[in-house]
């Protein structure tokens, strides 16, 4: 029976009836249309609240993973103990695992204003190779150590000191502090102070090492030791007239365009030139000498004589030879000579006395073919330059060309062609450290080159039944051996063995 039939069948006035009846369709109206208002919001507030919740949750979960052990719930009152933490799920707790610590090696530190840190495992090989201070890190910048020997690593770094001015041929008296921390790291100090060896053997420079404590090193560049020049002189200069003497001695030999050749040196070709014999000092006491002072000359059949004379007084100065004080009168004799080249070596001889600046005079001497140089003239303010004329002559120093006066052009230009001037004499070249290439792939040691300046050139081997498996895709052979002083400028060739 409904509810409708029930009401019916109340027995109650009719007017009463009528108006409950009344009252109740008016109720059940209002209750239909608040269930659809309701309807309508719902609609509406759902997914929002669906998003709160998920936000209400997580928020819980992550409370309940950094509340402290033993904290009560603020719903529920319960502690919240570790095994709690530990129902947390997975997900979770992976996000918040610290990461994992750097392995560290051997360290080793190499400081000498850019301070460099190498990470060193047991087996030598880098782990990584930091900057310590910003120009230890500007320097390694853009270099990429990874699956470097120690050894490698350390020339590699040794060679950017180099390519960055720090090492050079005028470094005397620099230091170099090395330190090492760790077991094991004992010989990791000679290695890095061998490569620092080898790049000043490279410009004609000496190490000296001094041990400041068991892990620590100060190694100092110094200037190689010279023969004492002054010693060869035994008598008093001031009783002789003659101070000394330079005997140029030239042969009858004379170059022409089809017999012209490269000197021992590498030099330039010169064509029309007399062949150049000997260079002789004669000393006031008698005694000759084309040893001590000129060692370190090379005057090889293309040298032009005006070069032998601007080379040779270069080198008189540099080691104390001509000064304002000089007791007589040095000469310059040519012994076989032309006229020509007589009248080039004595403008050479005034332009160089011009540039050293200290009061000398260069004039034709009573005899033909010699020039005589003596403190004639009044002092006069030397010329400000950059350069003395034996460092713009030594190929060891780069040189910025902009910074050449205007005098010490003239001189070289005289004394060469102005090719060999601006290839050889004034453009920068390096003497670095030769890496170690054996067992690289070929593209570590190409990567090993470029990184360090190498001019680089691959041979392949053909593979036979004698190769060695060990190599195979590897470098065998290379043809400047590891720690050997190489130029930048030369073509290092390294050979690798071809896959069967």
């Amino acid at each position: 029976m409904s509810i409708k039939d029930s009401f019916d069948k109340i027995v109650m006035p009719e007017d009463m009836k009528n108006g409950l009846r009344t009252q109740v369709a008016k109720a059940a109206e209002e209750a239909a249309a608040r269930k659809l208002r309701r309807r309508r919001a719902l609609r509406m507030v759902l997914p929002a609240a669906a998003a709160l919740a998920l936000v209400v949750v997580a928020a819980a979960v992550i409370g309940s993973l950094v509340r402290e052990p033993g904290t009560a719930s603020a719903q529920s009152g319960t502690p919240v103990t570790e095994t709690a933490n530990a129902a947390t799920p997975t997900v979770l707790a992976l996000e918040t695992t610290p990461e994992p610590q750097k392995k560290v090696g051997v360290l080793v530190t190499l400081s000498i204003n850019p301070e460099v840190e190498f990470n060193v495992d047991e087996d030598g090989m880098i782990i990584e190779v930091t900057g310590k201070n910003d120009d230890g890190a500007e320097l390694i910048k853009d270099v990429d150590f990874t699956g470097m020997s120690f050894e490698n690593a350390a020339i590699t770094v040794v060679n950017l000191l180099i390519r960055s001015g720090y090492i050079t041929a005028e470094s005397v008296d620099r230091s170099i502090f090395l330190s090492v921390g760790g077991e094991g790291g004992e010989g990791l100090l000679e290695v890095l102070a061998d490569t620092i060896r080898s790049a000043a053997a490279g410009y004609e420079m000496d190490v000296d090492t001094v041990q400041t404590g068991e892990e620590q090193l100060q190694l100092v560049i110094r200037e190689q030791p010279q023969e004492d020049v002054n010693a060869l002189q035994k008598a008093d200069p001031n009783d002789l007239p003659l101070y000394m003497q330079v005997d140029i001695q030239l042969s009858g030999f004379v170059n022409t365009p089809e017999t012209r050749y490269w000197d021992a040196a590498n030099r330039i070709f010169y064509a029309g030139v007399t062949e150049l014999d000997s260079v002789v000092f004669t000393f006031g006491n008698g005694e000759q000498n084309s040893g001590g002072v000129l060692a370190s000359c090379d005057f090889g059949g293309g040298n032009s004589i005006a070069e032998t004379v601007m080379t040779t007084l270069a080198v008189l100065d540099e080691n104390g030879y001509i000064t304002r004080d000089m007791p007589g009168k040095l000469v310059i004799a040519l012994h076989g000579g032309t006229e020509e080249q007589f009248r080039a070596s004595l403008e050479m001889a005034r332009l160089v006395v011009e540039d050293l600046g200290i009061g000398l005079e260069a004039v034709p001497g009573s005899e033909s073919g010699t020039v005589v140089i003596s403190s004639s003239a009044e002092p006069f303010t030397a010329p400000e330059h950059e350069y003395t004329l034996s460092q713009l002559l030594n190929t060891l120093i780069n040189k910025d060309a902009a910074k050449v006066t205007e005098l010490q052009m003239r001189i070289l230009s005289l004394a060469t062609e102005e090719r060999y001037v601006r290839d050889e004499l004034l453009r920068p070249r390096f003497w670095i450290v030769m890496p170690d290439l054996i067992g690289l792939t070929e593209e570590e040691a190409v990567r090993l080159c470029e990184q360090n300046g190498i001019n680089y050139w691959i041979e392949h081997m053909e593979f036979t039944a004698s190769a060695d498996t060990a190599f195979l895709g590897r470098v065998q052979y290379q043809d400047m051996p590891e720690g050997s002083s190489v130029c930048t400028d030369w073509q290092i060739q390294f050979a690798v063995q071809d896959a069967a």
